[in-house]
């Protein structure tokens, strides 16, 4: 059998009718190096979004001490508005807007926890994938100790203000 014979039935076995206009499949080793490119690309796409998460996880602890920073002044406002004189805001109208306005900073707080979370899951699912990374899966705690601080200090507060604007001035 002459080569060109042994050609055209090897197009015969995988199904290929020569000038039928469909190609044979590529190389194994083009069709790795295909795969390979497409691999190096998803790394670097889910190493890109990696890196995004653990700023945002920065970004929501350093949010939390801003937060933090703003409440204190608002209550020292409020603080100072209750207790300034004769002409001071009344002490249940002060009670209920600080009362409001710890829950809303409480509610936030919450947001802030629940988003960072999902962020901190979606980066421990991409360590899965990137072996190599072990930022949120290992070194990242599973209580989450500022977080609940903050709770307890947005709820005090509250509790704080409500015993302010109620209870009578003795």
């Amino acid at each position: 059998m002459t080569a060109i014979g042994r050609f055209l039935s090897r197009l015969g076995r995988r199904g290929y009718a020569a000038g039928a206009g469909s190609s044979p499949p590529a190389s194994s080793a083009a069709r790795l190096s295909a795969e390979s490119e497409q691999d190096r690309a998803r790394r670097e796409i889910l190493l890109t979004e990696w890196k995004e998460i653990r700023e945002s996880l920065r970004s929501f602890g350093n949010r939390r001490f801003a937060r933090l920073t703003v409440f204190l002044a608002a209550n020292a406002l409020l603080l100072n508005a209750v207790y300034s004189g004769p002409n001071a805001l009344g002490r249940a109208a002060a009670g209920l807007v600080a009362l409001v306005v710890a829950l809303l900073f409480l509610v936030l707080e919450y947001d802030s926890w629940r988003r960072g979370n999902r962020f901190a899951e979606r980066g421990r699912r991409i360590e899965q994938q990137l072996v190599h990374l072990e930022l949120t899966r290992y070194y990242r705690p599973v209580w989450d100790a500022a977080a609940w601080a903050a709770y307890a200090f947005y709820l005090l507060t509250a509790i704080g203000w409500a015993y302010i604007g109620w209870c009578p001035k003795t």
